[in-house]
């Protein structure tokens, strides 16, 4: 029998990548970096974006727990009006 012609496993990994999945994985991270400093930048505008959009919703859905809490405890109008607003279901 002859022996396998495979070369023998390098002991460093970066010298298996190919040129291109290097400069794929460089570019990876960098707009990694660039996404959580660009986030960074706009931290407190997309917090108060979220923020009043949260304020919205809540006033919007105290409006059914308020008339369902006439006929039922408030815990169930709460749970009610959740489950009957899922996006999922």
């Amino acid at each position: 029998m002859r022996p396998s012609s495979a070369p023998p496993p390098s002991s460093q990994p970066w010298q298996t990548l190919s040129r291109s999945s290097l400069i794929y994985y460089i570019l990876l991270v960098g707009c990694g970096w660039l996404t959580v400093l660009l986030i960074n930048y706009f931290y407190n505008t997309i917090a108060l974006f979220l923020f009043t959009v949260a304020a919205i919703f809540a006033v919007l859905l105290n409006y059914p727990v308020l008339w369902l809490s006439r006929y039922i405890p408030r815990g169930w109008a709460i749970t009610l009006t959740f489950w009957g607003r899922s996006p999922c279901c």
